[in-house]
């Protein structure tokens, strides 16, 4: 028994006074380096860079002392964001300090909190128990946001929430998916600038931000890399030896990757292979693995402070090559498509045409439309409420987000007085479009109690989901987010709309969708609608502006005399029309399809009535 304990004791001497073996990221995330099976990752368990063998220098920079900033300029499929992940148990097990990890939005920040750190922590024996709780529960110490360790801390935060970011001083600022940040966190500053200043009293301090990019010009994470030294990951050519980083075109427009063509001239992406600049061989895609163990990362501006790393998706060892020929000629006839393939494949800024679109130009597009056209599904009513009218624009919602804008007021009187608000229910209720009203969507800016009231009112009313709305205005930001919870249960919270957002989704892909026949997104315009409506509708131009040190559009009057309820209403209604898709499930093209279906014959016996299951309660509009 005494020479037992006695083991034990020098085992226990030995752990303390044993010098700690310093690892490297990378060792330690292939010595103890766990991707969470119940994550919902393609591959849970142990982690390991030899598949994506890029990874290991890109993990050695983030959890080493020399580099205190880092850029990773990415495509997706890459596997930043579960080196992301390991990195952070690295700081926990073998570096502990306080960490701050901000995500585009408070939701994002929770949602990757519980989704891949929770599991992990779980899973992991090397990190399995760090986080201090109570008795197998959550305690203060182990929250949604917050988990506090052995010699350091972690906080996940959205970019924006600025209280987050000024907590507390923090040895290390890791921030995902930059390119989608708001630029100024509730009027306070740029979130990563409020969130470096977290950083400046450490020595060591990390600074570390990867991005999709965003858009030519204002894209933060373009910025940032153009003034790092911008590694590249360099691979050979299995016939030649040439090395050259995969890339999809050449400046003078030669396509790197190459299919052959069918008899009629169409691509085959299942052929795609790669065109070796050195030698003009065709490597296929099977070489890809043994080229990526045998590639290296080159600096084009070595010596540079600020560490970048710049990848595209032709290396992903996810993606096959195939994949991204398809992926391409299917982008070719759509233009989110397209900007989705640019941003997120080849991992390059998108350009946003803004011109200015003319009045004379929108209403020369305005066509003979029904009072309920066949294709939709579903009418939302946006309001808005000035000192003397009431504004309401209806537009009719179709498959991926087609609309109709059909009819826009004014109801003139004072919205402060009940009669004004009888006049536009009335209104509501014999208009052509009521028979298809889903929605209503009021701007809660102007007399606010006043109406908050008529959003309870016209929900009771005409039985249909009602929004209470604010505008947010700048780069960045959600087009629609959920109100999150009031701390008196009393007070009514709106959902908020980007409105620059909303403007930019408008100018830039429905607008400019010609009509007809139109597509996903198209804007059409009834030829009933008042030629102040299309005036109205361009009052506003996007305009280039310092924002926090750094270029922005924004969305600016051009006479700030100028009407624009116009805009306002088709904002908001774009963003009840997102709202109901994402948050409510709705299909408006499968609700078109039911409406417009030939009515079942008198004569078919209807099916017999299923008494509900006791317990549940019959409520209007369906089952609670």
């Amino acid at each position: 028994m005494t020479s037992t304990l006695t083991e034990r004791a020098g085992r226990l001497a030995a752990d303390i006074w044993t010098p700690r073996e310093r690892l490297t990221g990378s060792q330690w995330a292939n010595q103890y380096g766990w991707i969470a099976r119940s994550s919902g990752a393609a591959e849970g368990g142990p982690y390991s860079t030899s598949r994506a063998p890029y990874l290991a220098e890109i993990l050695d920079v983030i959890c080493d002392e020399e580099h205190p900033d880092v850029v990773f300029n990415k495509p997706a499929q890459v596997g930043f964001t579960e080196a992301l992940n390991q990195s952070i148990g690295y700081v926990m097990a073998h570096d502990p300090s306080g960490m701050i990890v901000i995500q585009p939005n408070d939701g994002m920040a929770k949602a990757w909190m519980k989704e891949r750190i929770d599991p992990m922590l779980a899973e992991s024996r090397q990190l399995r128990g760090l986080v201090r709780s109570e008795g197998g529960r959550r305690s203060s110490d182990d929250t949604m946001q917050r988990k506090v360790f052995r010699g350091g801390w972690l906080v996940a935060v959205g970019a924006n929430a600025p209280s987050g970011l000024r907590s507390r001083p923090a040895r290390r600022v890791f921030g995902d998916e930059r390119s989608g940040w708001t630029l100024d966190a509730r009027n306070q500053g740029d979130p990563w600038d409020l969130a470096g200043e977290r950083t400046a009293t450490f020595w060591n301090a990390k600074r570390v931000q990867g991005s999709t990019p965003g858009e030519r010009g204002t894209c933060p994470i373009t910025e940032a890399l153009a003034r790092s030294d911008r590694r590249r990951y360099h691979v050979s050519c299995p016939a030649c030896g040439f090395r050259e980083p995969l890339t999809w075109k050449d400046p003078d427009g030669t396509f790197r990757l190459v299919c052959d063509r069918d008899p009629s001239g169409t691509l085959i992406p299942d052929t795609a292979q790669y065109l070796c600049r050195g030698c003009g061989v065709l490597i296929p895609e099977y070489e890809k693995p043994k080229m990526l163990r045998g590639g290296a990362w080159v600096a084009e501006h070595p010596g540079r402070r600020i560490v970048g790393f710049d990848l595209n998706g032709l290396i992903s060892p996810w993606r096959s090559w195939a994949q991204i020929m398809t992926l391409w000629l299917d982008a070719q006839r759509d233009h989110e498509k397209l900007k989705v393939f640019v941003t997120h494949v080849l991992a390059e800024p998108h350009f946003v045409e803004r011109e200015k679109i003319e009045v004379h130009t929108l209403q020369a597009r305005a066509e003979p439309v029904p009072a309920l056209p066949e294709s939709v599904g579903g009418v939302v009513v946006t309001v808005d409420v000035q000192k003397d009218r009431v504004e309401t624009l209806a537009v009719g919602w179709g498959a991926q987000l087609e609309n109709w804008s059909l009819a826009w007021e004014q109801h003139w009187g004072d919205p402060s007085q009940p009669d004004t608000w009888e006049t536009v229910a009335a209104y509501l209720k014999a208009a052509d479009f009521a028979p298809a009203l889903t929605a209503i969507g009021f701007d809660t800016g102007y007399l606010t109690e006043t109406v908050w009231r008529q959003v309870d009112t016209f929900a009771t009313r005409f039985r249909v989901r009602t929004f209470g709305l604010k505008g947010m205005g700048g780069p960045g930001r959600q087009l629609i987010s959920k109100p999150g919870k009031a701390a008196d249960r009393r007070k009514k919270l709106p959902w908020t709309v980007g409105v620059d957002t909303a403007k930019d989704a408008i100018l830039s892909h429905g607008l400019r969708v010609a009509v007809p026949p139109g597509g996903p997104g198209a804007v059409h315009f009834a030829d009933t609608l008042d030629p102040a409506f299309y005036t109205q509708l361009t009052a506003e131009s996007p305009t280039r502006v310092q924002l926090g040190g750094r270029t922005a559009v924004v969305w600016r009057k051009l006479d700030a005399s100028a009407a624009n309820e116009a805009l306002d209403l088709l904002v908001y209604n774009l963003g009840v029309a997102v709202a109901m898709t994402t948050h409510f499930q709705t299909d408006f093209g499968k609700l078109a399809t039911q409406r417009t279906a030939p009515r079942t014959s008198p004569t078919t016996a209807a099916p017999a009535a299923v008494a509900p299951k006791r317990g549940w309660l019959p409520r209007r509009g369906g089952w609670l």
